[in-house]
């Protein structure tokens, strides 16, 4: 997944599922425009759902305002690494299967049981 190509939606999708890392405390791109409102647009559209058209109501900005700036910090975020995609777990496959205790506890009895009949038949 490219990242910086994503939808905003699928973005947040991936981040809500622990698809895609997302940093702790976010920065702000003093570069970007409105720095000064950036890095609350991206925590409250991707931390707490907000949508577009609630942040645009709340800062003051048009609907594609909020979106572009979003968009423009995920692009920067991504570029410099504060978003990466997180590796799916693959499972090791055993290369041979381990006994359970049941397997291993019932091998011990008859090899007991073998000894015992042997040292009773003088075996």
């Amino acid at each position: 997944m490219d990242i910086r190509e994503t939808s905003l939606r699928t973005l947040r999708k991936a981040i809500q599922n622990h698809e895609v890392s997302f940093p702790s405390q976010v920065p702000v791109f003093a570069c970007q425009m409105r720095a000064d409102i950036q890095w609350r647009l991206v925590e409250l559209y991707f931390v707490r759902n907000w949508t577009c058209d609630a942040l645009a109501r709340r800062y003051g900005v048009t609907r594609g305002r909020a979106g572009q700036i979003i968009d423009s910090w995920v692009r920067r975020a991504a570029t410099v690494g504060y978003l990466q995609e997180i590796p799916v777990a693959v499972a090791a496959v055993p290369t041979a299967v381990p006994e359970t205790r049941r397997v291993h506890r019932n091998r011990m009895r008859r090899n007991v049981q073998v000894r015992v009949a042997r040292a009773m038949h003088g075996g």
